[in-house]
C-alpha cells in the first residue's frame, strides 16, 4: 500500500449487536491524527424495544477493543458498556481505497458474532459484528458521491456489502464469507442475480439521520484548529441514514430465514 502524503492518519473501530426482539447497540472508537495534532473519539448509539434512538458521546481518551483469537472484548466504564464478542465466521478485509497520498483498509474481524453485552446495567445477546477501518489518505479525496455500507446476519446466513459510487461505481459483497461478482445493491435491497438470491430490507427503524460528519467535526475542531477549513463543503455536509431492518433472505421466491440488518446510505452530493 501506498504511504501517506496527506497527514492524516484515522483508526476508527465499529462494534454492534442485534438481539431477537430488535434492539439495537453501535458502539464506534476512534483516533484521528492530522498532522501534529491527535483527537480520540468514543461514543454509542442504542436503539430500544420502541425504536427510539439514545446516543452518548466523549472525547477522551478512547479503551480500545481486545482481541484474543477468536473473542473480542470491549470494556469501557466511561461509556458504561461491556461486551463480548466471539466469531463464529472467517475475518474479511479488504482495500477500498489506494493512491499515492494514501489508502482506506476495511478489516472486518466479525463478519457474524455472537455477541454479549452489558451497556448502561442491562443485558443483551444476540448476532454481532466488528470491524476496523484504517485511513491515510483525506477522506474527500475518494471518488465517491455515495457510500452504501451493510450487514446482516440470520441463524444461517450473512452479508456484509459496501458500495462507493462515484466517477465509478465500485462494490463488494461477502455472502457467507464467500465474495460474490457483481451484485445489485440498493438501500431497499441486495442481490445476486448469478444465483437468484435477494435479501429484502424493510428499513423498519431509523437509527441516525443526518449530517453526522459536520456534527463530529463541529465537536472536534476546537482539538483541530484549522481542519474544517480544508474540508469541501459536499463532504462536510453530507446527509447519513442508518436503518435497522428486519431482512427476508430469498432464493427463487423461497425464503432462506429471516434475521436483523444494519445498513446506512451516506450522500456526498
Amino acid at each position: 500500500m501506498a504511504d501517506s502524503g496527506s497527514n492524516i492518519n484515522l483508526q476508527k473501530w465499529y462494534l454492534d449487536c442485534i438481539t431477537d426482539t430488535g434492539e439495537a447497540f453501535i458502539g464506534y472508537l476512534a483516533v484521528l491524527q492530522w498532522k501534529s495534532l491527535k483527537v480520540p473519539y468514543s461514543s454509542t448509539i442504542f436503539l430500544n424495544g420502541d425504536s427510539k434512538t439514545h446516543v452518548s458521546t466523549r472525547l477522551t481518551k478512547p479503551v480500545h477493543p481486545v482481541v484474543d483469537g477468536n473473542r473480542i472484548g470491549w470494556d469501557d466504564r466511561g461509556l458504561k458498556i461491556h461486551g463480548q464478542w466471539e466469531r463464529d465466521r472467517p475475518s474479511i478485509e479488504a482495500i477500498l481505497h489506494e493512491s499515492p497520498k494514501g489508502y482506506l483498509k476495511w478489516n472486518c474481524f466479525q463478519p457474524r458474532a455472537k455477541a454479549n453485552i452489558s451497556f448502561r446495567d442491562h443485558s443483551y445477546k444476540g448476532y454481532g459484528y466488528v470491524e476496523l477501518l484504517q485511513l491515510t489518505d483525506l477522506p474527500w479525496n475518494i471518488d465517491m458521491d455515495t457510500l452504501r455500507w451493510g450487514r446482516f446476519c440470520s441463524e444461517t446466513d450473512n452479508l456484509v456489502w459496501i458500495q462507493i459510487n462515484g466517477d465509478t461505481k465500485r462494490e463488494w459483497l461477502w455472502y457467507n464469507n464467500e465474495q460474490v461478482d457483481e451484485p445489485i445493491i440498493e438501500d431497499h435491497r441486495v442481490s445476486i442475480p448469478d444465483v437468484g438470491i435477494t435479501l429484502e430490507l424493510d428499513q423498519s427503524a431509523v437509527i441516525e439521520s443526518e449530517q453526522k460528519i459536520y456534527n463530529t467535526v463541529k465537536n472536534l475542531v476546537k482539538y483541530l484548529p484549522g481542519f474544517d477549513k480544508i474540508i469541501p463543503m459536499r463532504f462536510l455536509y453530507s446527509d447519513e441514514t442508518k436503518w435497522r431492518s428486519r431482512g427476508k433472505l430469498v432464493k427463487d421466491n423461497t425464503a432462506l430465514g429471516e434475521g436483523w440488518a444494519i445498513h446506512e446510505l451516506v450522500d456526498f452530493k
